[in-house]
């Protein structure tokens, strides 16, 4: 078993467990889950095979299978099933264990900051494909959802991406190389800030943001959906 799928199963493991905890009982929204996440994977499994074709990062063959898709290692692919699994897992815990939410204001605040950071490292990074395509995508992302959709679960998607942001550091430091004899994902540095937080790319902070933003904002609008009657 190569080490990125051991990486995968760590990190499944115990949401698809407590999945069928009583008062959550996420098992329950499975329904939403699987579209939302295999919605949001083809977009992003597309992405990586352009972004491995162009040379923007690469895997080595030391810690991922011999099968792949796209051109993408299959360790590669689950990466977008499992992780966006057990992170719509954090947001419902979160939001049947923490009532309150971040106030309207403050959410758009944030959100409008965000966006602004966003479009001036893109401005100024235009020549770093990673940098430029990333928070240019999240930042039109986060206008069309906080000013055009105007949703209410911005604030709690919010929270739950700071609770979010732990194991997914653990997660990425473990791929780009922390603890490793060589990294899982090798990086072209070149397309990149080269700004790292221990050994992962500040990018891929934004790059998971928009991953799980774009499984969250898929998941509430099925759920929606179903709570109007139409489905």
């Amino acid at each position: 078993m190569s080490t990125y799928s051991l990486i995968n199963i760590c990190v499944i493991t115990l949401p698809l467990i407590l999945s069928f905890d009583k008062r959550v009982a996420f098992f329950k929204s499975w329904k939403y889950i699987i579209p939302s996440i295999a919605i949001t994977a083809m977009l992003f499994i597309i992405w990586d095979s352009v972004f491995t074709f162009l040379g923007v990062w690469r895997f080595n063959p030391i810690h991922v299978g011999s099968a792949h898709l796209l051109g993408l290692p299959l360790d590669e692919v689950m990466f977008f099933i499992i992780v966006p699994y057990a992170s719509l897992f954090i947001y419902d815990v979160l939001k049947e264990y923490v009532k309150k939410d971040l106030p309207e204001r403050i959410t758009r605040y944030f959100a409008t900051t965000l966006i602004v950071f966003l479009i001036i490292i893109a401005t100024v990074y235009h020549a770093r494909l990673y940098t430029f395509i990333c928070f240019i995508l999240l930042a039109v992302t986060l206008i069309i959802i906080e000013y055009v959709i105007k949703p209410d679960y911005m604030g709690r998607f919010f929270m739950a991406y700071g609770v979010i942001l732990i194991p997914f550091i653990i997660v990425n430091g473990l791929l780009t190389g922390t603890c490793l004899d060589a990294p899982v994902v090798l990086y072209n540095d070149s397309e990149n800030m080269g700004i790292k937080l221990l050994t992962i790319p500040v990018e891929d902070i934004f790059y998971g943001m928009l991953l799980i933003l774009l499984n969250v904002s898929v998941y509430e609008k099925l759920k929606n959906i179903k709570a109007k009657g139409n489905i």
